[in-house]
């Protein structure tokens, strides 16, 4: 089965185990902001694990409250686009298309649909679905970035062999050539932009503008001159 539709409890079900399987990273599309218990426990805990959580919203309704509970999230990349009305939820090999804002009213009053699709059994789909998540973030404007600053020399990272995912930050072996992990590289490949704007220095990991041309913060560069 390549996709599984979705009510409002499976739904509900479905986004609980994305967050709670996230092994490296997390994406949450959603217009309204309202975090039950139950997923913000999950949040906290997905965060604890290490996961990188990316969330985007579209909607300037966040209260005091909801901002110190997202404060907590230490991994947590915030994003606002003002145009978005898209929901979509997942992780590294999962995915949930819906109807379901991450708001408490919704999960216990509102009527939701979804479809599931995982990403072994519907691969296409799932990039087609993952290149329309990365354009939204490209085109929102971002409130919290994650200040990760790699204390390694530059030296000392290319004896590691160790590199950065330039699109969404994951460790993979050090490759100026293909600066960009499995499945970002899937998606880039099918417009093959090499100017395309990219978020972190594939050496360094820092928040950085490169592309596929150049992937390497100014520091870096220098360095392997």
């Amino acid at each position: 089965m390549t996709v599984k539709f979705l009510t409002t409890l499976e739904t509900t079900a479905k986004v609980e185990k994305i967050i709670r399987e996230a092994k490296k990273e997390l994406i949450l599309i959603t217009p309204f902001i309202k975090l039950s218990n139950l997923f913000f426990q999950r949040l906290k805990d997905a965060n604890y694990r290490g996961v990188r959580i990316k969330l985007v919203y579209g909607k300037k309704e966040l209260d005091s409250e909801e901002y110190d509970n997202l404060d907590q999230l230490n991994n947590l990349e915030l994003y606002f686009c003002e145009s978005l009305h898209a929901k979509c939820y997942f992780n590294e090999e999962q995915m949930v298309i819906t109807s379901l804002n991450l708001y408490d009213y919704s999960i216990k009053n509102n009527r939701e649909m979804g479809v599931y699709i995982k990403k072994s059994e519907n691969e296409k789909l799932f990039n087609d679905a993952l290149s329309e998540a990365d354009s939204i973030f490209q085109s929102s404007i971002i409130e919290r970035i994650i200040d990760e600053k790699n204390t390694d020399t530059e030296e000392q990272v290319l004896d590691k062999g160790t590199g950065f995912c330039i699109r969404y930050h994951e460790i993979l072996a050090f490759n100026p050539d293909i600066p960009l992990c499995d499945s970002c590289y899937k998606v880039w490949v099918e417009f093959g932009d090499p100017d395309y704007p990219e978020n972190y220095c594939h050496a360094c990991g820092v928040k950085a503008k490169t592309s596929y041309r150049k992937p390497l913060c100014w520091e870096c560069y220098k360095n392997l001159k």
